[in-house]
């Protein structure tokens, strides 16, 4: 084989540095985009929302003083996601979902104002719906909710129980939204129970009592 020969088959391998630069940009790209893809399919197969006992942080928060408006029963299909205080301290929240659009958020606020509670919570921007008045329902938290619907189709309905206010909104269905409604109470739970030690048990640990030592 020539010289020619070799320096002409060397050069058939050769790169330029701006080859080499778009290639390895188009390889980061395809990495980056493959990722990418991963990670978005797994976001969505994996990512469940958490089941709250939402019985027991409203327990939590009558100890605590707090007095929150919450839903003895949920409609068919609904679960807690979120039950707490809020971190401004003013109230209750509770959220509840059914699959991946029907939610339900109830918010219980002392401070905060109606206005303020639709503002932050359905929208600025919400007009005036059509008012719920709870029947068949023996002790509705408040006889007439206040209604509010925004241009996304959420819809809000709020009411004053004394010093507190009350929201009941979301993307639910109307008819769901009127069933925690009408399921919203203020009674204070019953503290868990506590047993005691009868009788015999304590005579069973006290010595002398029932065993052959104690004869």
């Amino acid at each position: 084989m020539s010289t020619t020969q070799q320096a002409g088959g060397a050069g058939r391998y050769q790169r330029s540095p701006f080859g080499l630069i778009v290639a390895l940009v188009v390889t980061v790209a395809v990495v980056v985009g493959v990722m990418g893809f991963m990670g978005l399919f797994q976001r969505k197969t994996d990512i469940k929302p958490a089941h709250v006992n939402y019985m027991a942080a409203v327990l939590a928060a009558q100890e605590g003083h707090i007095q929150p408006a919450y839903p003895t029963r949920l409609p068919v299909g609904y679960f807690a996601t979120q039950a707490q205080v809020p971190d401004d301290y003013d109230g209750f929240v509770v959220d509840l979902l059914r699959g991946q659009k029907d939610f339900i958020g109830i918010r219980t606020a002392r401070k905060a104002t109606v206005s303020e509670l639709v503002d932050d919570n359905v929208d600025k921007s919400a007009t005036s719906a059509p008012a719920y008045v709870p029947t068949g329902v023996d002790h509705p938290l408040a006889p007439r909710w206040a209604g509010y619907r925004d241009d996304r189709g959420d819809t809000g309905y709020a009411a004053t129980i004394g010093k507190d206010k009350v929201l009941v909104f979301g993307s639910a269905p109307v008819g769901d939204l009127q069933q925690v409604v009408d399921a919203l109470t203020f009674k204070q739970l019953p503290q868990p129970h506590r047993a005691t030690p009868t009788k015999a048990a304590k005579a069973a640990r006290t010595p002398g009592h029932g065993s052959k030592s104690g004869r």
